[in-house]
């Protein structure tokens, strides 16, 4: 069962950020241009989402890819901003959980290239 958090239904709206569901999937989409503050507020969302991931394969999965999409940058600025918001620990939690699950899935690998893209 998952428990409404009315903070963070109320950021969302703030900020502009829509979560969209499409088929058990979930996705965040900033509407306009992203500045600097929206970004972070992304990012948290994204890492928190990335972080409760933990059912069913598919759901981690799709968490993975959102961060994926986000980390994908060459910004040092932005790469600085991951890590004052733990992107590489939360990545980390997520790989030792794949890891322990299956050394060779999908899973590990993308997990390893979304730590390898916050280090870049």
């Amino acid at each position: 069962k998952q428990v409404t958090n009315w903070a963070e239904i109320k950021r969302k709206k703030e900020t502009g950020i829509e979560e969209v569901h499409d088929r058990g999937k979930m996705n965040w989409r900033m509407e306009g241009n992203i500045e600097e503050e929206e970004r972070s507020d992304v990012l948290k969302l994204i890492l928190y989402e990335l972080s409760s991931a933990i059912a069913s394969e598919p759901v981690r999965l799709n968490a993975i890819r959102e961060a994926l999409d986000e980390f994908n940058h060459d910004d040092e600025d932005k790469h600085n901003e991951e890590l004052e918001h733990k992107a590489d620990q939360v990545l980390f939690q997520k790989l030792a959980f794949a890891f322990a699950v299956d050394k060779t899935s999908e899973e590990v690998g993308l997990v390893a290239t979304a730590l390898e893209m916050v280090y870049r």
